[in-house]
């Protein structure tokens, strides 16, 4: 048997919170948020005029004359207009009338333009098409190889302008680089034989220096008892010995440089002036 007990009535509902209300209302800030509120609403807010009246229903089908046509109905001021001017807002400017002169509008006729445009227009040639399926795939005869190409234009066999000009900037290129490796030549050159003639200049400086010092040593007595005769030999012999070393090493020098001037004549022959 079955219990009438039930069971969602056990538990207490949670009472529910109260809604704070509101002791006092200050009619007054009420009253101007209204004022405020209705001075900026304008007169007519839709995109067009209501009291424009509407076309006849038996004229539907009647094309409207520019000429009578209904007219906008011009309005005084309205409140949104005068709130600006009080508020010192900018204001924009209304909306032209579609039937004014424009004095900035061009004053040709383009409908005649058109009509004589399309008058001299000229059909196009339709393309010669040739099908090549079951299905009735066509193609055009101008992208087969069924029918031969003459190439007969007035350039036909020149290169084309950027292939010249690439070639013009690859003969700049390649005469700079042969210039400045002939500068480079040149300089190795002057610098190879400068080189030879500073060491042969020091070879024949060094050489008179020691046949000077060895005339002074040659000078002096046999018979050196005294100190400032020693001391003199002494120093003779040394810059002797100091100015041989230098001549071997300068004639040394001197040999290699002689060798690196053959090798380099040989392989840079100089010109023949004679042709």
């Amino acid at each position: 048997m079955l219990s009438s007990e039930n069971i969602y009535n056990l538990v207490a509902p949670l009472p529910r919170a109260k809604s704070p209300v509101r002791l006092f209302v200050n009619n007054e800030r009420v009253e101007r948020f209204k004022e405020r509120t209705k001075k900026l609403q304008s007169e007519h807010r839709t995109m067009g005029v209501p009291e424009v009246s509407l076309p006849k229903p038996v004229d539907f089908l009647k094309k409207q004359d520019r000429d009578h046509r209904p007219k906008l109905v011009t309005l005084e001021k309205s409140d949104h207009a005068r709130v600006c001017e009080t508020l010192g807002l900018e204001r924009r400017p209304p909306v032209p009338d579609h039937f004014f002169q424009d004095p900035r509008r061009s004053p040709r006729d383009f409908c005649s333009e058109n009509v004589e445009f399309a008058r001299n227009l000229i059909p196009p040639v339709p393309k010669e098409r040739i099908v090549v399926g079951a299905r009735g795939a066509v193609v055009d005869l101008d992208t087969t190889v069924l029918r031969p190409k003459y190439l007969d234009k007035p350039n036909f066999g020149q290169l084309p302008v950027s292939v010249v000009k690439f070639q013009a900037k690859a003969n700049r290129e390649a005469k700079l680089a042969q210039e400045l490796k002939e500068l480079e030549e040149q300089q190795k050159t002057q610098q190879l034989l400068d080189n030879k003639n500073h060491l042969r200049n020091r070879l024949a400086a060094a050489k008179e220096e020691w046949d000077e010092k060895n005339k002074e040593f040659l000078l002096l007595p046999v018979i050196t008892d005294t100190l400032m005769t020693k001391k003199k030999k002494y120093l003779l012999e040394k810059a002797l010995a100091e100015l041989e070393d230098e001549i071997n090493c300068l004639h040394y020098e001197c040999q290699l440089a002689d060798k690196a001037w053959q090798i380099h004549l040989e392989q840079n022959p100089p010109a023949d002036v004679s042709k």
